[in-house]
């Protein structure tokens, strides 16, 4: 699978808050578990259901500067939050599936990575819930009309929103992402910014880049 811009930005834009303990949900070829890494020290575990992602991820993982602090799970991410221990990560992020509405792909792994076939927010949500600690926080990246729906479903299993990051394609057009970072805390006040990409070239970490054999 190609690496596209959504990943890129929430690997860099989720916030490491001196984070110990990482979880990257969906992790696909793992680019947001690289960048976290290059950013900081932690121990981060990325779990992934499809096979050929996970080795992929291996792959990348193994021939980069980081491969001591970066392990990859090949498992369905509900099995994996009721079996690991509660309260353990600091940081989890998750660039989740997309389109739930829209027609599935005929290829069967394009659909698990594009749709909610394989994991509903509702499951995310209490997942997470399950294994963030109280201080920790959550990011992900999702379709900016999604947004409302899924905010609701995160409060209802105690996850606040407390930061976001609207990405509008370009001028003139509304935003197609929103980047946004839960708690198990209220917010004193909502931290937002936006982005506009146009035609900005995000250029990658020269540590991610070189030797990792990543395609972007």
């Amino acid at each position: 699978m190609r690496t596209g811009s959504d990943a890129i930005l929430l690997g860099i834009w989720a916030r490491i808050n001196n984070a110990e303990t990482v979880l990257d949900v969906g992790s696909g070829s793992g680019i947001i578990s690289l960048l976290i890494a290059s950013r900081c020290n932690a121990a981060i575990d990325a779990v992934e259901i499809d096979l050929p992602s996970v080795e992929e991820s291996s792959d990348n993982f193994s021939n980069s500067a980081f491969a001591d602090n970066l392990n990859i799970i090949n498992e369905d991410f509900n099995e994996y939050a009721k079996k690991a221990r509660a309260a353990t990560y600091d940081l989890i992020v998750s660039n989740p599936p997309f389109f739930t509405s829209d027609l599935h792909s005929p290829n069967s792994r394009k659909t698990n990575a594009r749709h909610t076939t394989m994991l509903k927010y509702s499951e995310l949500c209490l997942g997470v819930n399950m294994l963030l600690r109280e201080n920790g926080s959550f990011n992900l990246v999702i379709p900016y009309f999604k947004h409302e729906r899924f905010i609701a479903i995160a409060k209802k299993n105690s996850l606040f929103l407390n930061r976001r990051l609207l990405i509008f394609p370009r001028r003139g057009l509304m935003p197609s992402r929103i980047n946004m970072e839960f708690k198990k805390m209220l917010p004193t006040a909502l931290k937002q910014n936006i982005l506009l990409l146009g035609k900005k070239t995000i250029t990658l970490p020269s540590n991610i880049v070189n030797g990792s054999g990543i395609i972007i």
